[in-house]
């Protein structure tokens, strides 16, 4: 079974399955009724982050646990934070939840406590709640509306809901 990731602005199809290693943790597949997948990891809810913290975000993704400078080395050279605004990213990161850290000597490494997937999901589906009324089908079609789709990208998606309706 494929699934749909959001991809900054983009629809990608992923050969993985639902609850596959390669997915676990990630957005689970939505039920028919009520929608908790990407909701909730070990008891603890998905936090919101910002355009800022979601850099910060990336970049333990990509790099997996850093110190505070290290994640401000890491971050694009167009970024004109300083370091004390990473930390204090950091910060708001550790008291959301969306990240842990674990002090060595003097030293804190932070690391991402929720999979991209995961927040992804948890983004998409607040779009979805706040400008579409909680309609994923809703926001789906805006997006293929505005979106250029190729025809491979199309046949995609008539498969993926060929597949749901199974």
């Amino acid at each position: 079974m494929e699934k749909i990731i959001v991809d900054s602005s983009r629809l990608e199809i992923s050969e993985a399955g639902y609850g596959s290693p390669a997915t676990q943790g990630g957005c689970a597949k939505p039920k028919p009724a009520a929608h908790t997948g990407c909701g909730i990891k070990n008891g603890k809810p998905v936090p919101t982050v910002s355009p800022a913290e979601w850099e910060i975000m990336e970049t333990l993704w990509k790099h997996g646990p850093q110190a505070a400078r290290d994640v401000f080395a890491a971050l694009p050279e167009e970024n004109s934070r300083d370091i004390k605004t990473v930390r204090t990213l950091l910060s708001r990161l550790v008291e959301k939840g969306a990240i842990g850290y674990d002090q060595i000597g003097n030293s804190y490494l932070y690391r991402a406590e929720f999979s991209r997937e995961q927040l992804v999901c948890h983004e998409v589906r607040s779009v979805a709640n706040r400008v579409f009324d909680g309609s994923m089908s809703a926001l789906f079609a805006s997006f293929i509306r505005e979106e250029e789709l190729n025809p491979e990208e199309i046949e995609q998606l008539r498969q993926l809901l060929d597949e749901r309706q199974s």
